[in-house]
């Protein structure tokens, strides 16, 4: 990640610190599933809060309610890349074997 941006920012603001890694937090009334599922898979300290706007009936006084969206963790999938010894051994058809080891 390319922290040159951090650097001078923490020259205006001291209180960033330009060797630590951002910090993104979305505050929204809601996520959709997509935005949830996404943020799984960025490398990024993200952040999601889900918002509601409330009224206290005796006052009048207006305020928020945050709450934390989980994100779940990417479920990281493992490509197992075959031999072409591995695919020939696995075709029974004789035609489509030939014509595989033409690749």
């Amino acid at each position: 990640m390319d922290k040159s941006n951090l650097a001078w920012l923490s020259r205006a603001f001291k209180k960033i610190n330009p060797h630590n890694d951002p910090r993104i937090m979305l505050i929204a009334p809601d996520f959709d599933e997509s935005v949830i599922r996404i943020s799984a898979y960025l490398s990024l300290n993200i952040e999601l809060y889900k918002y509601t706007a409330v009224q206290d009936e005796a006052t009048m006084q207006l305020g928020i309610v945050c709450e934390a969206v989980e994100i779940e963790p990417a479920s990281e999938k493992v490509t197992i890349i075959r031999s072409v010894d591995d695919i020939l051994g696995y075709c029974d058809d004789n035609r489509i074997k030939a014509e595989i080891k033409k690749l």
